[in-house]
């Protein structure tokens, strides 16, 4: 009998250290999908779920916000994300939040939203409109990977993003070549991730309005040897300019903004309040 009871009492230990490793290995992959969002609106409390009309999903941040992720929402053919939710402003959207939909043609994003997080859209085949506002400043890697359907604002020099009242909110992708210099739209408030990223460009002004560059936006563009940044610029996120080896920066700025990634500049020379 004592035998048979310390063998059940194994069994029970083992089930028990074996949940708490799942569950610790959850809560670890939780975290990290949380680790491409500002410092300051990282998730810090559970999901809050209810009573989103849509069956959308509500994250609190830390500043009395919310970050949203489809939830229930994906059997819908148009979301649009709420302003506010019990109250408070809805800045974000979660990474991942609303990938791999499949049937959702439609996204709408108000003008609270400020950041969209790594992978947010990733492999939604069916998505081909999205209304992104000009309030936006961060949007994570591979936000749009996959996204086959989606339409873009096509100008002579890029791919846009943007809303009815912009259209050129975020520079997706420059039309670089030889013959074709490259321009940004004066109403560009985002430059994405290896939105340029070729050899072609040599002397670039970015106009002012821009408040973002993001990570990789100009990487391996290797014969640029001058650019100039507005004082509109209030964000560069981290190697902006990676393996630009010729380059020269010049700011209008008197110094870096403290909005400015430490090594935003890959460590190429720069030229302050010209």
């Amino acid at each position: 009998m004592k035998k048979d009871l310390s063998f059940f009492c194994g069994l029970c230990l083992l089930f028990s250290i074996t949940l708490s490793g799942c569950f610790l290995n959850k809560m670890q992959q939780k975290n990290n999908s949380q680790a491409d969002l500002p410092e300051s609106e990282l998730i810090p409390g559970p999901i809050t779920l209810d009573d989103d009309p849509q069956g959308l999903d509500f994250y609190p941040t830390d500043n009395n916000e919310y970050y949203v992720a489809k939830g229930q929402s994906e059997l819908l053919s148009t979301i649009t994300i709420p302003s506010t939710y019990k109250n408070r402003p809805v800045v974000g959207i979660m990474p991942s939040g609303f990938s791999h939909l499949k049937n959702t043609k439609k996204i709408i994003l108000l003008n609270t939203i400020e950041y969209i997080g790594e992978n947010a859209f990733y492999m939604s085949s069916s998505l081909s409109s999205l209304n992104i506002p000009s309030s936006i400043v961060f949007i994570g890697n591979d936000a749009f990977s996959g996204c086959e359907s989606l339409n873009y604002t096509i100008s002579e020099y890029g791919y846009y993003l943007g809303d009815d009242d912009n259209h050129f909110v975020v520079l997706i992708r420059a039309i670089e070549s030889s013959e074709n210099p490259a321009v940004i739209d004066k109403n560009c408030r985002l430059i994405y991730y290896n939105a340029f990223s070729t050899g072609y460009i040599s002397s670039l002004t970015i106009p002012d309005g821009v408040k973002t560059i993001s990570s990789s936006a100009f990487i391996n563009c290797y014969n640029l040897t001058e650019v100039f940044i507005p004082k509109s610029v209030t964000r560069i996120d981290s190697k902006a300019f990676l393996y630009c080896s010729s380059l020269t920066i010049y700011c209008k700025a008197e110094s870096k903004p403290d909005g400015w990634a430490s090594d935003w500049n890959s460590g190429y020379p720069v030229v302050w309040g010209y």
